[in-house]
């Protein structure tokens, strides 16, 4: 009897620039995940309501929604409380920033440009242990 493998995780990269999100949700898809994609907090959050992914890497600056709300949201949904959240930011990261990462409930907090390996490391790290309580994770990305 062939032995199958196991489902595919499902990350959902959130970003509204272009072409971020085009090199991080193919990176994702070619380490094997399945990959949602999406520009804005109102289209990540109707994902997330309808089919819940594994984790999500979101960028902290968006129209109209930030990352940060997005990231409030998420956990303020029972159903969707438990997915890792990993916030990327490609301004200066400043400890403001980070706090407010971590209090609106982000595992992982990371600055552009993406070291992509290390964001996969990360990604693999937070679904080992995707029931814990949310600890930031912190990257200089420089």
């Amino acid at each position: 009897m062939p032995v199958e493998s196991p489902p595919k995780k499902r990350v959902l990269v959130v970003d509204d620039d272009h072409d971020q999100r085009l090199i991080l949700s193919g990176f994702m898809a070619r380490s094997g995940f399945l990959v949602d994609a999406v520009a804005d907090g109102a289209m990540a959050l109707a994902l997330v309501g309808a089919q819940p992914p594994d984790i999500v890497l979101l960028d902290a600056m968006l129209p109209r929604m930030d990352g940060f709300e997005i990231c409030r949201a998420i956990r303020s949904v029972p159903r969707s409380r438990h997915i890792p959240v990993i916030i990327i930011t490609g301004q200066i990261a400043t400890a403001e920033a980070r706090a407010e990462s971590n209090a609106v409930g982000a595992n992982a907090f990371l600055e552009k440009p993406l070291r992509l390996a290390e964001v996969l490391a990360i990604v693999h790290r937070l679904l080992g242990d995707a029931v814990g309580a949310p600890g930031i994770a912190e990257s200089g990305g420089r």
